[in-house]
């Protein structure tokens, strides 16, 4: 007990998920794990016990999760042997489905149903739904039902919705929100209900157990091309980083004006999203390029033998659970960001790359949902370094935070591990793209 504290055990408003991770104070607590939920008891019992003991080991677990219920959804079985339909869950991709190739082994289900009806999942059992209504037969079998907690058809009055409660199924509240356009037209929540004997995509639970990542971040233009360097990732898991937190790079220094080192330098900072430009919060934190509100910064450079090395600085560490239930720690340093860790490219790390190489773009954002049948909102871009008319070197250039515009909005959210396709007006962001004022004094962008 004298080595790690109390090990508390429950859901929290952020951080690393199923993993104990040690605290030495309330304000340690807060920072990596967020403040009072009234959800859960344990930031308070943590909050209680720090004041009188000198640490605690705290474990995160993702319980009902913190998504909002406002994008579609799919009811999937887990297997033949199963007897109810256990979660629900965003679809990573669309199903397609019609009369004649059916995804049901049978039921009364057809192109124009409505109200309730008996389904029969391969596996030979069978459960009632009911209370649906306005049933189409495109991209799947989709069924409106309500959200409305008060409507008869509210989808956690037919399966449950709280782990707590009494009913033999319930439904995980932990939802990815993502891009609800991209999959209906209108906004209607669809329930897609299929055979788990079939489910062979990531549509389970842990799909949201993922932490938000950035793209790769680039170097200079060696020829025609641009090298991957390193990109960051958040220590905390779910969406809650994304509405809290932004990084950027400043200070790029080039290789050859830095005393002793062969390497150029830059600023890694980490700072508060601007949450007056994000709707339907209750944060009010502010952050402007030429005000930011910054909450760590690094002196960072890509030399694997300097202090200054970027994973040393910031900490590479993460951590996984075998089959087995071992908690493996993977990574070379610890992490000193409360924040983020960074992972650089195996070149950079075998100090493999040109010493004049330094952060001058990254890759294009992702798609969360590809697919042919679907148009993805697309990233947007500053690319102007001017307030007014004047330029202003405080100003970032890169992906715009400004959380009014609905595309930037829908790419602040955790993707899943297979969303690898770029809509086509999203592109690779570079500086050497842009005229660039006198003033900005930024690293050559030929060839190194």
């Amino acid at each position: 007990m004298g080595a790690i504290g109390a090990a508390l055990i429950g859901p929290t408003i952020k951080g690393p998920a199923f993993v104990p991770v040690a605290v030495s104070n309330y304000t340690d607590f807060v920072a990596q794990f967020g403040s009072l939920y009234e959800q859960s008891y344990l930031p308070y019992t943590a909050k209680s016990y720090l004041q009188n003991a000198g640490g605690a080991t705290i474990v995160r677990v993702l319980g009902s999760g913190g998504y909002k219920l406002t994008h579609p959804l799919a009811v999937v079985a887990t297997g033949s042997w199963g007897k109810k339909l256990i979660s629900v869950l965003h679809p990573t991709f669309v199903v397609t489905d019609s009369d004649s190739t059916s995804l049901f082994a049978k039921s009364t289900l057809g192109s124009n149903n409505s109200g309730s009806f008996v389904l029969t999942v391969s596996g030979g059992f069978t459960t009632d739904v009911s209370s649906f209504t306005s049933a189409t037969n495109q991209n799947g079998v989709p069924y409106s039902a309500s959200i409305n907690p008060e409507n008869t058809s509210f989808i956690g009055n037919l399966y449950g919705y709280n782990p707590y409660g009494t009913n033999a199924v319930y439904n995980y509240v932990c939802f990815k929100a993502q891009a609800s356009a991209s999959l209906a037209a209108d906004p209607a929540t669809k329930i897609i209900i299929e055979s788990g004997s079939l489910s062979s995509q990531p549509w389970d639970f842990t799909d949201d157990y993922l932490e938000a990542s950035t793209p790769w971040v680039t170097s200079q233009k060696v020829g025609s091309n641009t090298i991957d360097l390193f990109r960051f990732s958040t220590l905390s898991h779910g969406i809650h980083s994304n509405y809290e937190i932004k990084v950027g790079i400043s200070n790029v220094r080039p290789a050859g004006t830095i005393a002793g080192s062969e390497y150029g330098d830059f600023d890694v900072i980490v700072r508060y999203v601007d949450q007056s430009k994000l709707p339907q919060t209750p944060f009010g934190w502010q952050d402007e390029d030429i005000r930011p509100a910054t909450i760590e910064a690094f002196k960072c450079n890509l030399d694997p033998n300097s202090p200054r090395y970027i994973a040393r600085v910031i900490g590479d560490r993460y951590v996984t659970i075998t089959d087995e239930g071992k908690v493996v720690v993977n990574g070379d340093y610890s992490n000193k960001s409360k924040f983020i860790r960074v992972e650089t490219t195996e070149a950079v790390s075998n100090g493999a790359t040109s010493p004049n190489l330094v952060p001058f773009g990254f890759r294009a954002m992702k798609t969360p949902i590809p697919s042919a049948f679907t148009q993805p909102a697309a990233a947007t871009y500053v690319s102007s370094q001017t307030v007014g008319s004047a330029y202003n070197k405080r100003v970032y250039w890169g992906f715009s935070f400004d959380f009014t515009n609905t595309d930037n909005f829908n790419y602040l959210r955790p993707l899943p591990i297979s969303a690898n396709q770029s809509t086509g007006s999203n592109v690779d962001f570079y500086l050497g793209d842009y005229s660039q004022a006198a003033g900005a004094n930024y690293p050559s962008a030929t060839s190194p």
